[in-house]
Formats: C-alpha cells, structure tokens, sequence
C-alpha cells in the first residue's frame, strides 16, 4: 500500500510538474507572439521583420506541446472535468505550435521572395503573385484549428486560451492584409489604370496632409508605370458649383469651397471623403477619368530614394538625405513672397517627381528595401491612396494608407492659412489627461501647445507676408481642427475663436476655430473637452502628417504621431 501511495504521489508531482511547464512555455510563447502583433503588419510580415518573434513563439510551443503530451498525463483523461483541461491543455499546444509554424513560414518565405530583384513589369507581376499564393496558403493553414474543449477549464488555462484567440485572430488578419495587399498592388500594375497624383506639401499644411499644390497623373500597365506633367492646382480649380459639395465636407467645410478650390480640399483628414472629390474635380476641369488617387509628399518621395538611390534634376542631385529639406526650404532661396511667376520652380517641383518616378520604374525594385521604407510613411500619412476598385481599396486599407478615420480616432489639425510655408516651423504638441467619473464617463481634456520658432532670414515666399493673408512676416495664421471619437460628447475649443464648425464627421465628430495667429517665438495654447460613454476606455491617436510630427503625452508616456498609437486607461 504504501509503495502504491508513493507511486501515487510521484505520479501527481510529475503531472503538476508537466503541466506547469507546459504553462510556462505557452506563456512565454504567447508573450513572443505578443511582441509579433505589436509590430505586425502585412509589410512587417512580408519583410520578415516579425520572424525571430514567430520563430521563438513555434519554439516555445513545441516545447510546450510535447509536455502536455506526455504518457504520465494520460489517466487524466479519465477522470471527469480533470480529462477536460488535460485535453485542452494538448490540443491548446498543438494548435499554437501549428499557427506559430504557419507564421513562421509565411515569415520566411515572403522575405525570401522579396529579396529578387524585380527589372521588368511581368518579373514585378510575378512577385506580386508569388507573394499573394503564399500569403493564401497560410491563410489555408490556419483554417480548421482545434482548440479544445472550453468547458469547465481552470483560471490560468482559461486565460492563456483567450490569450491565444486574440493572438490567432491576429495573425489570421494580418496574413489576410498581406494577401490583400500583394492581389491590390498586381492588380493596379497589370492596369490599364489612371491614377490622379496630388503633391503634397508639409511646409503649408492641411488636415491630415500637406495642401494639395500640384497634380498629375500616373498610368499603370503590364507592370510599368508612367508619371505625366504635374500643373499647380490654382490653375486647375473647377468652376463653382461643377463639383456638388455633400455631406460633412458641406457642412461643415462648405464655406471654404473645398470642391472649387484644391487648396481647401483637405480641411478633414478623411482621405476616403476628399480623394472621390479629387477624381470628380480633375474629371470636371480636365476632361479625364481617372480610377484612384495617390497623395504624397516629401517624405514619399525620401522614402523611394532611400529604396532606389538617388537621382539628378537639373544641376540637383537629390538623394533621401537631402530630398525633405530641398522641398520644404532651399528650393524657395530668394524667391519673395509676392512673386507672380512661380513657373521655373513649378518645373522643378514637377522634375523631381517625374524623376523619382522613372527611377522606380527603370531601376530593378529592391522590394525588400521599398516595403520597408513605404510602410512606416505609410503609418504617417505621408502617402495616401484611394481607389474606385474594390480589391484596390482593399489593398489600400490593408497597407495603412486608405487615411479612414475609425470610430475610436482623435487627431489633431494644424490648418496653415498664413499664406506661408512655415509648418517646418510650427512645433506642436499635445497634452491628454483623462478621468473617469463615478458613472464610468470618461471626461477628456486635450491641450495643443503651437510655439513658433521660424528663424529671421527666411527667403519671403517662406515667411511672408503674403498680401493676401492678413498675417505679417513670420507670424503662423491658421485653423485648429480636432477630431474625437464619434461616441464622444460634441467637444469644445477654448484659445482659438472664433468657432468654424463643430458637428459629426464620418465616424468622428469635430471642432474647428480659427483664424489664430502665433508670432514668431511666442507659443499660443488651446483647449479641447469632451467627454466618452461608459465602457469606451481608449482613443487611437492618429498621424497628422506634420514635419516635425506633433509630440503627444498621456501620463507618463510621450510619444511622436508618426504612426498611429492606441491609448487607453
């Protein structure tokens, strides 16, 4: 009796042992996966940025699933409710190790196929094709997964199955981007399609993006592409009245006749509102249809000279290194604030572009090197992307860069109406506090702190006056728009009046008041409160596009807006 005691005994203290470093390994592989979806993105993903995660979680896993499936376990599954968490605790295992495989591998091989060079339009196709069949073998991979009974499960194995859900969704969601994302892009490539360009620039900033002051557009066919003149959009404004205004963009932004004047396009940093209206307007004023709308701006362009090498314009080279402040600044050395012909640096403007893009085109891609540079502009709105096609549009929300607002966003909008180009200068940061009442309302309170620190000497057509703006040299005038989440009470603006619009935009509602002015050194500070419903806990601060980015702080955390960021408390 007593050896059968002992044996007992020991069999339950090797039961316990097993399963707690089963435990152990799923923890630690569901904290690996976790570090994965942190910085998992289709891009992330395909570049292999997100293998060493995978890798060690498949690793854990295993470990994990060849202790839950020891022989010692096995009289478990005899005894009732016990036979339910020993077989969960197997089939939990396997399922991870599994999933954290298909990761791994989807990992691996795409960076692999990102590697080849791509020189012609059918090798650029094909990659594109290759890596969408491996991103729909994975998500093959990952369907039909068992995790087990979920029944009666004990406190941490309960826990650690949740866990794994989140973690399994996703990957499932990320893998189903990427496959979205490779489907889009061979589709625009294999065309025939128009693509309306608009140029972007940060130094006279809109919602969201730079104003709107150039635009072209680019043909795609048989996996090549083309880039046409740039014109300056004054002189492409359509007629009053030829493009309707409807919606938020109406009322809230109908004053300002965003659709007569390109300018005043993006007084909301909702793209998938204001890129429709830029096809109709280019098709009202130039006759030509197009099928999308790509904005970019400077830091696009740093990106795809970072990834493809420089290029010559002129007497210029323009390299990643050189390319923002060329834009931003020294292209506008000596050129005064009234000058009517605009026109040689106009060219130059529309040289660099075309340059850019024949260097994209001509050279053989570095794809690795291109996705890797164009996602992170893509989480800063530095390149938009709207398209009449569905699976176009899907790819474009699967990369980040269809500049949808979500339910859940806050941004912040420096509207620059000084006539100037002083954004570069105009540093802005932003401070949330927020507090939860005994009801669970949240209440919020934003403060925007916009300090002026343009330095004397700017050329004029930088600093002003310009004649026409009311503001004097080196004075920021402009509109400060702020957009919060749209279960959020209609917020209100102190520091800046007086009040140009307050309302619902698309899932957000905002608040805009203006015309301020801040001299140059001086800081001017505004206000925004706003309260949240029950349960609703968390914002996602979205980019602004701004050069520098605004710099945010919640608590202790400080963070920039170059790509969105999640808060919740």
């Amino acid at each position: 009796m007593r050896v059968l005691v002992a044996l007992i005994v020991v069999w339950v203290l090797a039961t316990g042992a097993l399963v707690l470093i089963a435990r152990q390994r799923v923890n630690h592989g569901l904290n690996a996966l976790q570090a994965a979806r942190d910085h998992l993105s289709a891009q992330a993903l395909l570049t292999g940025q997100a293998l060493p995660a995978l890798q060690a979680a498949e690793r854990d896993f295993s470990s994990a699933h060849s202790a839950a499936s020891n022989p010692v376990l096995a009289p478990w599954s005899l005894v009732p409710l016990a036979n339910d968490n020993v077989d969960s605790i197997r089939s939990l295992t396997g399922a991870a190790e599994r999933i954290a495989r298909v990761g791994a591998t989807a990992a691996r091989d795409g960076s692999a196929a990102l590697r080849q060079p791509a020189s012609t339009g059918a090798q650029r196709l094909a990659l594109l094709d290759q890596v969408g069949a491996l991103a729909a073998r994975a998500q093959q991979g990952l369907n039909n997964i068992k995790l087990g009974p979920d029944f009666f499960l004990v406190g941490p194995l309960g826990s650690a199955r949740a866990r794994f859900l989140d973690r399994l969704a996703s990957l499932r969601n990320t893998i189903a981007d990427a496959q979205s994302l490779a489907q889009g892009a061979a589709e625009l490539l294999r065309g025939p399609h128009n693509y309306l360009v608009l140029a972007a620039n940060n130094g006279e900033m809109r919602a969201g993006s730079g104003m709107f002051l150039s635009a072209g557009v680019a043909t795609f066919a048989n996996g090549s592409f083309t880039m046409g003149p740039m014109v300056p959009t004054p002189t492409i404004n359509p007629p009053p009245g030829a493009v309707p205004l409807t919606g938020a963009l109406a009322s809230l932004w109908g004053w300002l006749a965003p659709s007569a004047d390109w300018r005043n396009l993006a007084t909301t940093p909702r793209f998938d509102a204001t890129a429709p209206l830029a096809a109709q307007m280019w098709q009202a004023e130039t006759g030509q249809h197009v099928d999308g709308v790509l904005a970019v701006d400077p830091v696009t362009l740093q990106a795809l000279l970072a990834a493809q090498g420089p290029v010559q314009v002129g007497a210029q080279q323009l390299s990643a290194a050189n390319v923002v402040p060329f834009l931003l600044l020294d292209q506008y050395a000596g050129i005064p604030a009234d000058v009517a012909d605009q026109q040689d640096r106009l060219d130059q403007l529309s040289g660099v572009a075309r340059a850019t893009v024949d260097a994209l085109s001509s050279r053989p891609w570095q794809p690795s090197a291109l996705i890797s540079e164009l996602s992170g502009v893509g989480k800063g709105r530095h390149v938009l992307a709207w398209s009449s096609d569905p699976v176009e549009e899907q790819a474009w929300k699967a990369a980040g860069i269809s500049g949808q607002l979500q339910s859940d966003s806050l941004a912040v909008s420096v509207m620059n109406f000084g006539g100037n180009k002083l954004d570069q200068f105009l540093h802005v940061t932003a401070t949330l506090s927020t507090q939860v009442g005994p009801n669970g309302v949240s209440r919020a309170h934003l403060a925007v702190d916009l300090h002026n620190e343009a330095p004397t000497g700017l050329a004029g057509y930088v600093a002003g006056p310009n004649p026409n703006s009311g503001a004097a040299e080196g004075v920021y005038q402009g509109i400060l728009a702020v957009n919060v989440p749209g279960t959020a009470s209609l917020p209100t603006l102190h520091g800046v009046a007086p009040l140009l619009e307050a309302g619902i935009d698309g899932p957000t509602k905002s608040v805009a008041g203006g015309y301020f002015q801040v001299p140059r050194g001086q800081t001017l500070r505004a206000t925004i409160d706003f309260e949240l419903p029950a349960g609703a806990q968390a914002v996602e601060v979205e980019p602004s596009a701004r050069i520098p980015p605004i710099t945010w702080h919640y608590g202790p955390a400080r963070f920039t807006d170059s790509s969105p960021e999640r808060l919740a408390w």
